[in-house]
């Protein structure tokens, strides 16, 4: 090779290299801009909660100085609906253990190398926790009286123990679906016995209100969740009751909100904790109905398509809003359209009329790929919610089951129909 062409290949080798190389870092900078790109839509997919609201009513008493009266101050105006909603879970949540019909264990049961049970006398409830040694010895006995129950029954209860305002959980809870005691939730991985303390947080889903005093204390005002979690307080609507534009401003009434505010009443305790992260100098126990709850907590970027998050107790909101009756109704599906506290209904008769609600909407005969004989021979009730909105097992509490709703057409229950449609 002639000697004066080596210079030359080699600046062509060298700018051919340098081509190659912006070329890749060109690529490689287009795709990372693409994929930054792409993030607003993975975010979108957070949550679908934020719609625009074209007409948002205001009402008065989302202002922090009104002030609130305590459900004694609605019932005589609001008969039917004080005494429909007590029969409803929510009217249920807690109480104390002198209203409450407590059982003896028929015989303890053992966890570890701890034994448990519960001892009823008149009106006293006390749980015992004995440490077992060799040959089951007891080593060490506790037993505390018990002053609080949380949970309407529906699914079960857990208990608290209460000394000069400091309340501690109880390691035992009883679980209505196996009609027993066991372990209470979170305790098989870490029993903390009667040690676990319980803070305002712990009660905001659980109960009315809850203060806390200087002393860092708790003082419970009302025990149950009142008409005020989900209406506001209602001092001024005491007052001053006048209607305008065909609604009452002195009082949040959930039916005249825009469709995310009416979310935002139930997102308050139905949105997990730990999809959502509140505000600094923004607690949520100030969160009025009738306010945007996004103005109190930030929701983070857990996907509402989680698994783990569908499939804990609190999984409601992120079924919901990954359904496709959610979304193609652009919210106007939401938790209201099947869930009314003022007119609780016995399981069947609320079965029924949630079926009813589907029926709005879809058509049977047009709607359901399944011809009617192959969905009776699952279903002889010809029941939607049976295959649509099945009942399943929490991952986060035991022994407890809760409705999907995802409202997913290719559930386990279609599926097997689907076998029996195509052997």
């Amino acid at each position: 090779m002639n000697s004066k062409l080596i210079p030359f290949l080699i600046l062509i080798l060298l700018m051919t290299g340098i081509a190659v190389f912006f070329s890749s870092f060109g690529e490689w900078e287009s795709v990372e801009r693409n994929e930054t790109a792409a993030t607003p839509a993975v975010a979108q997919n957070v949550s679908r909660s934020r719609r625009v609201e074209k007409d948002v009513r205001e009402f008065k008493n989302t202002d922090l100085k009104v002030g609130y009266l305590g459900d004694e101050g609605c019932v005589n105006c609001h008969i039917p609906e004080t005494e429909s909603y007590r029969k409803h879970p929510m009217g249920r949540s807690m109480c104390k253990i002198s209203d409450f019909a407590a059982k003896p264990t028929k015989e303890p049961f053992v966890a570890g190398n701890f034994r448990y049970s519960v001892e009823v006398k008149d009106k006293q409830v006390t749980h015992i926790e004995e440490e077992l040694g060799a040959g089951g010895k007891v080593i060490k006995r506790r037993a505390e009286p018990i002053s609080l129950v949380i949970g309407s029954g529906a699914r079960g209860n857990s208990f608290l123990t209460e000394t000069t305002g400091k309340l501690t959980q109880s390691p035992i809870s009883w679980y209505t679906s196996l009609d027993q005691y066991k372990l209470a939730p979170g305790y098989e991985g870490q029993n903390l016995h009667f040690e676990r303390p319980i803070r305002q947080a712990c009660l905001f889903c659980h109960s009315n209100q809850v203060e806390v005093k200087a002393d860092k204390s708790l003082a419970l005002h009302g025990l149950s969740i009142g008409c005020e979690r989900c209406h506001g307080p209602g001092e001024l609507h005491a007052k001053e009751q006048k209607l305008v534009d065909g609604y009452d401003p002195t009082i949040v009434n959930p039916a005249k909100l825009g469709l995310s505010r009416k979310d935002d009443v139930c997102y308050q305790c139905h949105l997990q904790l730990e999809a959502r992260d509140e505000l600094p100098g923004k607690p949520l126990t100030d969160f009025r109905p009738g306010q945007d709850i996004e103005k109190f907590i930030r929701r983070n970027n857990t996907p509402v398509s989680d698994p783990i998050a569908r499939l804990k107790a609190v999984g409601h909101v992120f079924q919901m809003e990954e359904s496709r009756c959610y979304i193609r109704s652009e919210g106007k599906l939401n938790c209201t359209t099947c869930h009314n506290p003022h007119d609780y209904r016995e399981p069947e008769a609320r079965r029924l009329d949630i079926i009813k609600k589907c029926l709005d909407c879809h058509t049977v005969d047009k709607d359901c790929s399944l011809p009617m004989p192959t969905r009776l021979i699952k279903s002889p009730s010809d029941d939607c919610l049976a295959c649509h909105m099945p009942v399943r097992n929490t991952i986060d509490i035991g022994h407890t089951s809760l409705t999907d709703h995802a409202i997913s057409r290719n559930t386990p229950a279609y599926q097997s129909m689907l076998k029996i449609e195509k052997p």
